[in-house]
């Protein structure tokens, strides 16, 4: 069984699209991403977008969930605090 080490060091699995390099916001080097496992001929997957960095959808879910956003810069409380 291979650690996580293991196979983001070996080159078959990113020569199988198993890992793949996106890249990220601003001066952020890429980060490298297990792609999906699944190959399927007819429908195949792919990562089409990169994850949102920490905090970058906080304003739209609070938006839906009808709660007025805190503005940029100011702290935060987590809950039991």
């Amino acid at each position: 069984v291979n650690s996580a080490r293991d196979i983001f060091a070996d080159p078959h699995p990113r020569a199988r699209g198993m890992l793949v390099e996106v890249e990220q916001p601003g001066e952020n080097p890429p980060v490298v991403l297990a792609g999906p496992a699944i190959k399927l001929a007819a429908t195949p997957a792919a990562i089409y977008r990169r994850p949102p960095c920490l905090g970058e959808h906080t304003a739209e879910v609070l938006a839906e969930a009808g709660i007025d956003a805190v503005p940029a810069g100011a702290p935060r409380r987590g809950r039991g605090r």
